[in-house]
């Protein structure tokens, strides 16, 4: 629901159901209807004046689908290197007097090595440092700037609250970004968000005054926001380019660098279009394509521990632990086995094992679980404990081993 509160503005959202409709998009309609918005949206603001209701809008889990992908990546023999900057990218000729591009990395950790790597084709799809990459090579073509979105998380018992994914049209046509937003999650709680404001660096921390800007301007779009149920505040960087739109096109110093950058905030939605453009323009430079007929093009559905199969009943003071599965976080009621499990399956730091199983995202935002889970990771990937990282780089946790 794309909502407005000034009845001036009626004309962008016909603007925008005309672009849908020539997208081929259906299930798009204006409502101007005040009680029926209000159906749609119980909680919404009665200034709310009108909406464009997509109705077939959907949800999903933006980090549940990375990891769905990554894995299916590793099953079709993708090798990935994390937590490696790079530092350097050279083209030059190799010893066969092969065109090869030759990228130098540091890694982050300090406890693993740094690497160079040869490559025939590179792509740039580097985010808020996509211009400094695509200036490795020569290419000033574009420049990237960061702005910072900070937004508020509530906890699952207000999963009621709001039923579509909402966005608030900004008042001003000058504005860059599409909006506040207002939206149920996948799990059974909701969250509202962002703000909009640049940033000289790659700062994810969250402000009193940022925070504080999202709360005033959700409580324009709703009524009555549950505040005191939020558990955790956070924030994301858009990649914002000064050509106004996404880059997706070869380098104009070599066609062998492909640029997919400037994509802000629409780039799960559209990542799976920008990787078959960036494949077309391979195609078109001549790249040959070899079909791969060992491709594995799906996931095992993996089912947790704690699902109707393997029921542990009770609640969060009152559970039947078994062996193998012991409950280590009792908000989400995430068992041992499931940890071990996303261990197994690639997860090497604190949020690797949260975005799996949802251990750290509950109420208590990781207060009763985090040292459990550190101490299985160390135990599973023999990393001694003060070199675990919640989320990679150098965002270490533990200053001194804990025994």
């Amino acid at each position: 629901m794309l909502n407005i509160f000034h009845a001036s503005q009626i004309d962008i959202l016909e603007n925008f159901l005309e672009q849908g409709k020539m997208s081929g998009l259906s299930g798009l309609e204006i409502i101007t209807d005040r009680q029926k918005i209000k159906d749609l949206e119980p909680n919404i603001s009665s200034d709310a004046c009108a909406t464009l209701f997509a109705k077939e809008t959907c949800i999903i889990s933006p980090y549940g689908a990375a990891i769905s992908i990554y894995e299916n990546a590793l099953k079709n023999s993708v090798a990935f290197y994390f937590d490696n900057e790079v530092r350097s990218i050279k083209f030059s000729n190799n010893e066969s007097g092969e065109k090869l591009f030759t990228i130098k990395t540091k890694n982050y950790s300090k406890y693993q090595p740094d690497y160079v790597f040869q490559s025939k084709l590179l792509i740039n799809a580097a985010g808020v440092n996509s211009s400094k990459i695509a200036n490795m090579i020569g290419d000033d073509s574009f420049k990237i700037k960061a702005y910072k979105g900070q937004y508020i998380l509530f906890d699952t018992d207000t999963k009621d609250f709001v039923k579509h994914v909402n966005f608030k049209l900004p008042d001003s046509v000058k504005s860059k970004t599409k909006g506040l937003l207002v939206t149920p999650t996948i799990s059974d709680n909701f969250f509202v968000g962002p703000n909009y404001e640049y940033i000289k660096n790659e700062d994810l921390s969250t402000t009193a005054e940022g925070l504080e800007e999202v709360k005033v301007n959700a409580s324009r779009m709703f009524n009555n926001i549950p505040f005191s149920k939020a558990i955790t505040g956070f924030a994301g960087l858009r990649a914002v380019s000064d050509t106004g739109d996404f880059i997706i096109n070869e380098s104009p110093v070599n066609k062998n660098f492909i640029n997919a950058a400037g994509i802000q905030s629409p780039g799960l939605t559209c990542a799976f279009i920008i990787a078959e453009m960036v494949l077309d323009i391979l195609k078109n430079s001549g790249t040959k394509m070899i079909k791969n007929r060992e491709f594995v093009p799906e996931n095992e559905i993996i089912k947790n521990n704690n699902s109707e199969n393997n029921k542990i009943t009770g609640n969060s003071t009152d559970i039947v632990e078994k062996p193998g599965y012991e409950i280590v976080c009792r908000c989400e009621k995430v068992t041992e086995a499931e940890v071990i499990d996303a261990i197994k399956n690639g997860a090497a730091t604190v949020d690797g094992i949260k975005f799996r199983t949802r251990a750290g995202m509950g109420r208590c935002q990781g207060g009763y679980c985090l040292l459990k889970v550190m101490r299985i990771i160390s135990r599973e990937l023999k990393i001694p404990f003060e070199k675990i990282t919640k989320c990679g780089k150098d965002s270490y946790i533990a200053k001194y081993k804990i025994k």
